[in-house]
């Protein structure tokens, strides 16, 4: 699919505020009929005036709600605002959101997010995704590649321009449903690519799903930090994977090889991904923690890696509760525990500080028994791979095995070859990044193959010898 967007007005609004991070500007204050200056500074903005305050609860203090005219010609309101510093001749704000005087939240509008790729990194939309979107616009001559998706059963395009990031919102919205979506779609994406950039953006309002001529804006800076990783488990260019040493056509049928089942993610599963973040708590928590985990330290890495698989674990079991129980019959699982309770009460009889009617009933035993038909926590953590059908290996059973390891601080036993031990911590990491995103991926209705990272980085390692640089979920 092909589109052609005007993308001037507003790319014109962006590069007029950045520009200020080099050359501060002058600006008029209607409210204190007071003037200096305004620029960008990190991810926010700094207004410089010649108020003079007292310090007196500095900290609640702001300038939210004036109004100022920038450059003689554009009027912005301060919408969210706090004190930076202050001295007897000047006070200095630091404003970390404000939009143009018009702007409405409450009002129902087509929205764009542009968003600066400060790290100008671009990705190949067609090794990730498929059923790509084309779009052309006049501030730049080549066809870009995109996405078409649907959340909370709304259609988004999101797309690279230039060094900017976009999304639109192709239904009409409120301010505050669009922006909660955007960083629903921008956790998403980031999870698919390994990269997704962030800190702040602006936000543009129109009357039309064709994004012509710009109403009003919004500017926005309290996103997370750009999230950055390598850890990408969807990559369709097989040739990063082959053996640059044979001859090219032996390059070609390996790479063709590993093309079999391996699928570009769909625009149904990244809208059931989207969807499934806003509207289920812990699912959106799995997602929320993986990126974390992804741009953590080693050690960290792993902890938060077990805490997504316990979380992943609880959700999937919980929707299949009767495929986990060992004795699936309830009946005969009630009629075990009747029996064993019954069993226990009479070795109890003879204990004379031990009451049967009065301290059975909360007595540990009687709660073990209780919980008889329940896996253990290894099996339990085992059995969403057998429910969704991901085959897992006996290397994967003893990763999971592991956990306590990372949850409960026990030593790693680095001893003095520490370059070893990095490289087990480092392969055990790696292996619950698998499972944790095959979980993740398969439960929103992905199929095919994953780039199995514990091959990509540690190519060399001994475990490593009968390893893919796939594996299929």
């Amino acid at each position: 699919m092909r589109i052609s967007r005007k993308l001037a007005d507003c790319v014109s609004i962006v590069n007029f505020y950045k520009y200020t991070e080099n050359t501060p500007i002058s600006f008029y204050d209607f409210d204190k009929k007071i003037s200096n200056c305004f620029y960008k500074e990190e991810n926010s903005f700094v207004l410089k005036t010649d108020e003079k305050l007292s310090n007196d609860n500095l900290k609640q203090l702001n300038i939210n709600g004036r109004i100022i005219q920038i450059n003689n010609n554009i009027k912005i309101e301060i919408l969210d605002s706090r004190v930076k510093t202050t001295s007897f001749v000047e006070t200095e704000f630091v404003i970390d959101k404000f939009s143009s005087v018009g702007f409405r939240k409450d009002t129902s509008k087509y929205f764009k997010l542009i968003i600066h790729n400060h790290k100008r990194k671009q990705l190949r939309f067609d090794h990730i995704f498929e059923k790509l979107i084309y779009v052309s616009s006049e501030n730049q001559n080549t066809n870009l590649q995109g996405i078409s998706f649907k959340l909370d059963k709304k259609e988004y395009y999101l797309y690279f321009s230039n060094i900017f990031l976009i999304i639109e919102g192709l239904i009409e919205d409120q301010f505050v449903e669009f922006d909660a979506n955007c960083r629903i779609i921008l956790a998403c994406f980031g999870l698919i690519t390994g990269y997704s950039p962030m800190k702040y953006g602006f936000y543009f309002t129109y009357d039309n799903n064709k994004f012509l001529n710009v109403m009003d804006y919004i500017f926005v800076s309290n996103f997370i930090e750009t999230y950055d990783s390598q850890f990408k488990v969807i990559d369709t260019n097989t040739f990063k994977y082959v053996d640059k040493e044979k001859n090219h056509e032996e390059i070609q049928i390996q790479a063709d090889k590993l093309r079999k089942n391996l699928n570009p993610i769909s625009c149904d599963t990244f809208s059931k991904l989207c969807n499934m973040v806003k509207f289920d708590n812990k699912m959106a928590d799995a997602v929320y923690l993986t990126l974390e985990a992804n741009r953590s330290s080693l050690i960290s890495m792993g902890v938060i890696y077990c805490v997504v698989l316990e979380t992943l674990t609880n959700v999937i079991c919980s929707q299949n509760i009767d495929n986990i129980l060992p004795i699936q019959d309830k009946h005969k699982a009630k009629e075990l525990c009747n029996k064993l309770n019954l069993t226990a009460q009479e070795y109890l009889l003879g204990n004379k500080i031990f009451h049967i009617e009065k301290d059975y009933l909360n007595s540990a035993i009687k709660k073990k028994i209780d919980n008889i038909n329940s896996p253990t926590n290894q099996d339990k953590l085992i059995k969403p791979f057998d429910i969704l059908d991901i085959k897992i290996d006996e290397d994967d059973k003893k990763i999971i095995n592991q956990r306590n390891d990372f949850l409960h601080g026990n030593s790693f036993n680095i001893g003095e070859d520490i370059e070893r031990c990095s490289k087990e911590i480092f392969y055990t990491v790696l292996k619950l990044n698998f499972l944790v995103n095959a979980l993740i991926l398969k439960f929103v209705g992905h199929t095919g193959k994953i780039v199995n990272l514990a091959k990509v980085y540690l190519p060399e390692f001994k475990k490593n010898d009968k390893e893919e640089y796939y594996r299929v979920i």
